[in-house]
């Protein structure tokens, strides 16, 4: 092969390179974004259960696995205050979230559907936030990804 089958080879790597971190990019926002979707449903899920139900912390858990199989949920716990936010959320989120849950079945009834109202509203402002940067990541990351694989391009030329 002589260099300029080489180059060519080069910037054709660069450029699917700066692509691929592009939608790299899209992928992460899109996966926050529906990790605050799952989020929400969990907690309007226990909301509703403590609410209008009137289950105890251990039966909720039980059937909130039966009905939701997610990753996060699963394992050992058998109590609500064990559970634990997904680690893929940014860690000012996994705080608020984190604390939410630990307070689960260790309050009473008011004052817990007042936690999870709470952090329901908080949920929909990072969810928002979660959708602007996923469309801002759609319509822009894969773009300025070619954009940087072609100034590699021009450099390897």
């Amino acid at each position: 092969m002589n260099g300029w089958v080489l180059r060519l080879i080069g910037a054709a790597l660069a450029l699917c390179a700066g692509y691929g971190w592009g939608a790299l990019r899209v992928e992460r926002a899109c996966r926050h974004t529906h990790t605050l979707d799952e989020l929400a449903k969990v907690l309007d899920f226990i909301r509703t259960a403590i609410l209008y139900r009137e289950m105890d912390s251990a039966e909720i858990l039980r059937q909130l696995q039966a009905e939701t199989p997610l990753n996060w949920l699963s394992g050992s716990r058998t109590q609500l205050y064990q559970i634990r936010p997904p680690k893929s959320l940014p860690p000012e989120q996994y705080a608020v979230f984190a604390e939410c849950f630990s307070l689960l079945g260790r309050c009473g009834a008011e004052e817990a559907v007042r936690h999870l109202e709470y952090c329901l509203a908080r949920c929909e402002t990072f969810r928002a936030a979660a959708a602007a940067e996923e469309q801002k990541a759609k319509n822009l990351y894969r773009q300025i990804g070619l954009c940087m694989g072609a100034l590699a391009v021009l450099f390897l030329l």
